[in-house]
């Protein structure tokens, strides 16, 4: 008995210990899928000027989203370097800044190594 006069029974307080547990996991598995649902779309941003032979160096992304080195797309089946020069660009609104062939005089890398 408590001071008030009230009984609790083991199984009120087992009752109370479940549901509590049960409103834990239930919070805890909520959070997890709008965490796990958010992500994808940070990393999978587009960048639609982007022309298709090409593709965003997503860590040459300056820190405020506003310039990108742009790599060749590479032709996994091919032994052949890349067709097209990296390109230092302007993401929004969209234009080439830099074309590192025609800065340096010849082909570069396509990718840091």
């Amino acid at each position: 008995m408590t001071s008030r006069g009230e009984r609790f029974t083991i199984g009120d307080n087992m009752r109370v210990l479940l549901t509590s547990i049960a409103v834990a996991v239930a919070l805890t598995t909520s959070s997890r899928a709008q965490e796990e649902s958010a992500s994808p779309a940070e990393t999978a941003k587009a960048y639609p000027e982007v022309p298709k032979q090409y593709e965003v160096g997503e860590d040459t992304i300056s820190p405020d989203g506003r310039f990108a080195i742009l790599y060749p797309v590479r032709d996994e089946d091919s032994n052949e370097g890349p067709s097209f020069p990296n390109v230092l660009v302007r993401l929004e609104p969209y234009k080439v800044i830099e074309n590192s062939m025609a800065r340096h005089g010849k082909e570069c890398e396509a990718r840091p190594g």
